[in-house]
């Protein structure tokens, strides 16, 4: 399971590099919302409360409804879509609570191998 530091600098770091420099200040105002999803951890279903699609779907079409505030909508809703994908790796979640409570997950392994080949 990814730590909260994770959490804060894997989005920040992708906004930062791919970013429009005229939205830094959005970018570090609404990093908070990076680690908002744990805050699931004090209700019954964590994981699954705030670790699902319909958040940063909802956010996505806030932004797109409210053209002003566009960006913070985007930006928004792309610290907690890493924060879900981030804890796939480490455990699972429920992608798609309420309506289906069935952890999804992402099983992926690096494998390297030494070769006296050149």
């Amino acid at each position: 399971m990814p730590n909260w530091a994770i959490h804060l600098l894997v989005p920040l770091l992708v906004l930062l590099i791919v970013g429009r420099k005229e939205d830094y200040k959005y970018v570090l105002l609404l990093l908070p919302f990076a680690v908002l999803p744990d805050i699931d951890t004090f209700a019954i279903e964590h994981r699954a409360l705030l670790h699902n699609v319909f958040i940063p779907l909802a956010l996505v079409l806030l932004g797109i409804s409210l053209n002003k505030m566009r960006t913070i909508f985007f930006i928004t809703a792309f610290y907690f879509a890493s924060h879900i994908i981030l804890d796939m790796f480490g455990g699972g979640v429920v992608l798609f609570y309420p309506f289906y409570n069935e952890m999804a997950f992402i099983d992926a392994s690096l494998e390297m191998s030494r070769t006296n080949e050149l």
